[in-house]
């Protein structure tokens, strides 16, 4: 939900007014990131967040088999 409200948050900045290079340091984020957040729209976002939480990681191999 961080990078959703972080999105939102970017959106309404730059509506008010905001410069692009202000908004990333405030974010702390690239501007590149910002830009790949401007470039997307709210359902592109939501998608790209599922997307994101389902990935896989590289210790799911062991499936939970600790040591």
């Amino acid at each position: 939900m961080e990078k959703w409200l972080k999105y939102v948050e970017i959106k309404r900045m730059l509506e008010q007014g905001y410069s692009k290079a202000k908004v990333a340091e405030k974010f702390n984020i690239s501007r590149g990131t910002l830009y790949k957040y401007l470039n997307m729209t709210p359902d592109e976002m939501s998608t790209w967040l599922a997307s994101s939480k389902t990935r896989r990681k590289k210790l799911d191999v062991f499936n939970g088999g600790g040591l």
